[in-house]
């Protein structure tokens, strides 16, 4: 950690409780009244369309598709953005970790979004009380991870170079190309958010 000049945190499943290694995905659509014999269908189109909601379209463009291209009609006021951060939970555990990086370190966020849902994470005060230094946003800045360019930003918005960063994230997937820019790296446990706190604690020193 000598090299260390900036830590990067992601979002759901690090900095928040999202809908990582739960079954909050399907408690959605069950609570929207959809029937099981459609999740698959409706799970196999969303995987596609999630590409373009994290670089800036807007997620409930979806309740569209589910309509022409499924025949599943929903609630007129049903709002797929609203219903996942109503169900999102704070990590109590990881904010007291964040501020004390935050006195070592420059600290930021680097974070698959959809639009708008960032601002609704932070007024549900669910992130931990830090001053960030940095946000990377995909539904913000159009690029997301694993693609190589958003860490390119990232390494812009830090100010430093790829070796002196470390980044935790919940996914392997997306450590990959930060390894590869030479980042330090932490692979995050979204299924034991208290022994992954724990952890990345000893991890930090």
């Amino acid at each position: 950690m000598k090299k260390i000049k900036f830590v990067y945190f992601d979002v759901g499943g690090v900095a928040i409780k999202d809908f990582s290694d739960t079954n909050k995905w399907e408690e959605m659509w069950s609570g929207a009244k959809i029937g099981t014999d459609k999740w698959e269908k409706i799970f196999e189109r969303f995987d596609v369309f999630e590409d373009e909601v994290t670089k800036g379209r807007q997620v409930d463009d979806f309740l569209l598709i589910l309509k022409n291209e499924l025949k599943i009609k929903m609630p007129d006021d049903f709002s797929i953005l609203k219903v996942m951060v109503e169900m999102f939970e704070k990590n109590k555990g990881i904010e007291r970790i964040a501020q004390d990086c935050g006195k070592k370190y420059r600290i930021g966020l680097l974070t698959n979004m959809y639009p708008g849902m960032l601002e609704m994470i932070k007024e549900r005060e669910l992130l931990p009380k830090v001053k960030w230094d940095a946000i990377v946003d995909s539904s913000v800045v159009g690029l997301r991870k694993p693609d190589e360019e958003i860490y390119e930003r990232a390494e812009r918005e830090a100010g430093v170079k790829g070796e002196e960063i470390l980044f935790i994230d919940n996914m392997a997937k997306n450590l990959v190309m930060a390894e590869k820019r030479g980042w330090e790296t932490f692979l995050y446990n979204s299924a034991d958010y208290e022994q992954s706190n724990k952890e990345l604690r000893e991890f930090l020193g």
